[in-house]
């Protein structure tokens, strides 16, 4: 009977700490608005509008997108105004808490057309009390 309660007090205990910590990370990332957010993102870039872009990312990542981007143009001959088309989210990778981030992460693998070549960027988007934005960003032409 005493191990009986101590497994009844045990399974609550856990559940009770399983629960707290889902919600003492604070709020997740919605897939749906990341995806509108990264499309916003594309849509900044094939307008060539690499502020634009820029203010996209989050507050704890300054990056020169125009040199970044114009990189890619000259090295691999393609051109971002020609548009940038997303053919499929191929995958993707969730995190309520982050130790170095310190929040909530949220990373995507995306199939895209560049004008007619096809790439593949990996973003991951953050959401801490820094701010929300992109984080990380790997583009990989094919």
């Amino acid at each position: 009977m005493k191990k009986t309660i101590f497994r009844i007090i045990a399974t609550v205990l856990v559940s009770c700490s399983v629960l707290l910590s889902f919600t003492s990370c604070g709020d997740g990332i919605d897939r749906d608005e990341a995806k509108l957010f990264i499309e916003s993102f594309f849509a900044e870039i094939s307008a060539g509008n690499y502020k634009g872009a820029e203010a996209r990312l989050h507050p704890d990542r300054n990056e020169d997108l125009e040199a970044f981007f114009t990189g890619i143009e000259a090295a691999k001959n393609v051109d971002f105004q020609s548009g940038i088309t997303v053919e499929s989210y191929t995958g993707f990778s969730y995190s309520w808490y982050n130790s170095t981030v310190d929040g909530s992460t949220l990373k995507y693998t995306i199939d895209v057309k560049i004008g007619n070549a096809s790439a593949v960027f990996d973003v991951e988007i953050v959401k801490n009390n820094n701010g929300y934005g992109i984080y990380y960003l790997n583009l990989i032409i094919k």
